[in-house]
């Protein structure tokens, strides 16, 4: 004998406690306006800069102008050694640069860089024409190998990652250190080479 089909079961709607959205529409307001706080300044920490230090790195800046860069010994197999390290390039690239450096149409210049106030998670981008590096900033200075194209006259250097209170970076070149103007992520700056 066939079974009986089962009676349906009544449907159990369940319904959001009344505060839950009140709640909801809290927390995302929250967070709307700490974000909004923090892209503004309001959370600087230790980057903050009076505006007496702000201006003395602008003026530092100006003042410097063509930064002379030590050039990567290509004669010394180690230093190429750490210049390809530095460059983090594939056998192909290092190649190409190889040929390039050859043909003259490239020179590799060292460049130190370096977060001179507060460690803080700062990403830069460094880039020239025949190079792209993205490289966190610490207060130990990084140096890196950057291929540079015969007759050009500028690194770009761009902030990429804030850590607070505004990308803080510096440079060295010839034993002279150069501080930058703040960036914020996306800003650009060119750096004048000799």
């Amino acid at each position: 004998m066939p079974m009986p089909a089962p009676a349906p079961m009544a449907q159990l709607a369940l319904k959001p406690a009344p505060w839950l959205k009140l709640a909801l529409v809290a927390v995302a307001l929250s967070a709307v306006v700490a974000g909004g706080a923090w892209q503004l300044g309001a959370f600087a920490g230790d980057d903050a800069l009076s505006p007496t230090e702000e201006q003395a790195r602008q003026d530092a800046f100006k003042a410097a102008v063509r930064l002379p860069l030590q050039p990567v010994n290509l004669a010394d197999r180690q230093e190429w050694e750490k210049a390809l390290k530095s460059l983090n390039v594939t056998p192909a690239e290092a190649e190409q640069l190889q040929k390039d450096l050859k043909a003259q149409s490239t020179r590799l210049v060292w460049l130190d860089v370096f977060d001179d106030v507060d460690e803080d998670g700062d990403i830069v981008a460094i880039k020239t024409s025949a190079f792209g590096k993205e490289i966190p900033i610490f207060h130990a200075p990084h140096r890196v190998a950057v291929p540079v194209a015969m007759g050009e006259k500028e690194i770009l250097l761009t902030g990429v990652r804030d850590g607070r209170g505004g990308i803080t970076v510096a440079v060295r070149a010839d034993g002279r250190i150069v501080p930058l103007p703040r960036l914020r992520p996306g800003q650009p700056v060119a750096i004048p080479i000799l």
